[in-house]
């Protein structure tokens, strides 16, 4: 069993054995109040506070990123992140006026290998990929594997390696090292971020806060609805609302 316990100032993970003894584990303290705790998936935790933006692995008992912020960034207490995950591997941020992109890699883990397998595809070759970001590369190598003669000699014994091998790849997956890369990070000018969602493959919706104005006779605050901004996640350039309904058409042929 584990559990989270929140205390503003301090983190603390705790798990119980199959005996029932408890062990605990201070994952962050002294450094400010926590703003956002959120699960990414059964393993990793995402937490901000003053220094960052950090992520835990629960498996693997270490931080497997922290993202300091800008010297200039306002008091982190006083803005709480937008974080949407759009699958398990994919994070974006939204912290008052940046935008973090994050993806998770799996060492040792290949994807596409249960697909493969199941139609009996043939791959013989080895592929290396490097990021490019300074301290969080990440080098996966597929391995080496064919079925195709098996299936076409023994259907069903290949059908059992084919199992065999994804249900191996998957307990790979849940011990492997995983690492968080940060893709891109940029910043918009004149907006503060109080929503963040990915629109599709090549844009993503951010809502601007603005500020309320007071009513010259009243004399009381006017609240304005949150102004939508469409952001292109490569060029990072707002997309005018009128262009982007043109391209939705083109967008649902696709």
């Amino acid at each position: 069993m584990v559990n989270i316990l929140l205390l503003v100032l301090l983190m603390v993970l705790y798990t119980r054995n199959w005996l029932g003894q408890r062990s605990d584990t201070v994952i962050e303290s002294g450094n400010g109040s926590i703003t956002t705790l959120k699960s990414i998936d059964d393993d990793l935790i995402l937490w901000t506070n003053d220094s960052g933006i950090s992520i835990f692995s629960i498996t693997n008992r270490n931080k497997v990123l922290h993202i300091p912020l800008p010297s200039d960034f306002p008091r982190a207490e006083m803005y709480w992140p937008k974080i949407y995950t759009n699958h398990f591997n994919k994070i974006i941020i939204g912290w008052v006026n940046h935008i973090w992109f994050l993806s998770l890699r799996i060492e040792g883990f290949n994807e596409s290998i249960i697909e493969d397998s199941t139609h009996g595809f043939d791959r013989n070759s080895s592929k290396g990929r490097q990021n490019n970001g300074d301290t969080n590369s990440v080098d996966d190598t597929v391995s080496e594997y064919s079925y195709t003669d098996s299936i076409i000699k023994s259907p069903s014994k290949a059908m059992s390696s084919i199992l065999n091998n994804a249900s191996s790849n998957f307990r790979a997956n849940m011990t492997n090292v995983k690492n968080i890369v940060i893709e891109n990070h940029f910043i918009l000018e004149d907006t503060l971020i109080s929503g963040i969602s990915e629109l599709d493959k090549d844009n993503v919706m951010v809502l601007n806060f603005i500020p309320p104005r007071k009513d010259k006779v009243t004399n009381k605050r006017i609240f304005e609805r949150p102004e939508l901004k469409i952001i292109d996640k490569h060029t990072f350039e707002e997309v005018a609302i009128d262009e982007y309904q043109q391209m939705i058409p083109l967008l649902l042929n696709n």
